[in-house]
């Protein structure tokens, strides 16, 4: 009896300990499997998305990550591991703290009938090591300015900058950051539902990381007081709400920066072909010009401090000063030959840019490339125009090409 006793005892203890050895495979295979997904952690950084065109950047999540935040998965990334997630709003009071996302007309990328009201989308900076935040203008379709450069229908300000309106397409506005915690209002205005232009807009919002080494980042990076930022090696630079029929705004003060580069020794500007530049044109007297042969080209091209505050005296009433330019520092009238000081030029106003046509302006400093623009509060359409102008031509503003040179400048 004993025996069978010892043999009964001797399979439990068997069976248990071959149980415990299972348990304990199953244990440590549980924890090899959830050590693969804890290891597995990356950033989440700015991602290229499978959208080109309408939405070019997201933010690498997990999927329930995107979910959660109620965006949309447009590609992969973090070796597969992340989804590239693409945060929009549209809704009014909405908030938003993310590496990128995008502010969008309701029914975004159709139109929208308009609707009186306004719409607020507030961008929150939390992070430390965030120093300016870009808005890239993806797509920009409002209702046109008013002759004299009012957004009096449909438009858009970004924190206190000046109104947007009309077509701005490829623009971008850069708020620079100077504490944190920090946030700032986009707002949407349309006057009211009896204006009669269905609009779309795509605004790109960036919070640049300034302590980041990742490439887009130190791309996007913008020199310190730049409002603007154009880092491509050529492009077209537009002022405000341009559609070459209708007048800039009033009291308009803003930098506009184009990236050097290492082995850049200048850059080029010239006038848009086929585009009209008009900067305090009609409001300049007869004696104001700007050409090769240092000649006076009447209600043409000027440059030089004339640009600063042109006098013109109408038919009747006291003499009126303006002030509608365009600055470059190290800027020369490209059209000038050998190193005549009487080239370089850092003010340029009137039809053209320096010259009616030509080369354009250079600037061979080496960089930084630094453009200001500054327009004065005297955009009525009709006053104190040079005789012999169309008063709608006044202040229409400028659409400018440039082009980074490299090696040798000459």
């Amino acid at each position: 009896m004993d025996k069978w006793l010892l043999l009964l005892f001797l399979c439990v203890v068997g069976i248990n300990l071959t149980n415990s050895a299972k348990i304990q495979h199953k244990s440590s295979a549980q924890s090899r499997f959830f050590n693969i997904f804890n290891i597995v952690k990356f950033n989440n950084e700015l991602c290229e998305t499978d959208d080109d065109d309408e939405e070019k950047h997201g933010v690498c999540y997990s999927n329930w990550e995107c979910d959660d935040k109620g965006g949309s998965e447009s590609g992969s990334c973090a070796s597969g591991f992340g989804k590239c997630c693409v945060i929009s709003y549209w809704d009014d009071g909405s908030t938003v703290d993310e590496p990128v996302s995008y502010f969008q007309n309701e029914d975004f990328s159709s139109d929208t009938k308009p609707e009186g009201g306004n719409g607020v989308f507030t961008v929150s900076i939390t992070k430390e090591d965030i120093c300016q935040v870009r808005v890239d203008f993806d797509t920009f379709d409002l209702a046109k300015p008013t002759a004299n450069g009012e957004c009096n229908e449909q438009s858009i300000t970004i924190d206190d900058s000046p109104a947007f309106c009309g077509d701005n397409e490829e623009q971008n506005w850069y708020v620079h950051i100077d504490r944190v915690p920090y946030s700032f209002d986009i707002t949407m205005n349309v006057e009211s539902d009896d204006v009669n232009y269905a609009y779309t807009h795509n605004l790109r919002i960036t919070q640049v990381d300034c302590a980041s080494s990742e490439e887009t980042m130190t791309n996007i990076k913008a020199p310190r007081g730049c409002t603007q930022y154009f880092n491509e090696t050529s492009g077209t630079i537009k002022s405000l709400n341009y559609d070459g029929a209708n007048m800039y705004p009033q009291n308009l003060d803003y930098s506009i920066c184009v990236a050097n580069s290492d082995d850049a020794c200048g850059v080029k500007y010239k006038a848009t072909p086929d585009t009209v530049t008009s900067i305090g044109a009609a409001k300049m007297s007869a004696t104001t010009g700007c050409t090769a042969d240092g000649a006076p080209a009447p209600g043409s091209a000027g440059c030089g401090e004339t640009c600063l505050a042109e006098e013109y005296k109408p038919a009747t009433g006291a003499a009126v000063k303006y002030g509608d330019w365009l600055t470059i520092g190290e800027g020369q009238v490209a059209d000038f030959s050998g190193a005549n000081s009487e080239s370089y030029k850092a003010y340029y106003c009137g039809n053209g840019l320096g010259v009616d046509s030509g080369s354009g302006i250079k600037d061979y400093s080496g960089g930084p490339f630094v453009l200001h623009f500054h327009s004065d509060g005297n955009n009525a359409v009709t006053s104190n125009a040079v005789a012999g102008t169309t008063p709608n031509t006044n202040n229409l503003g400028f659409s400018i090409d440039y082009s980074i040179k490299t090696g040798q400048c000459n």
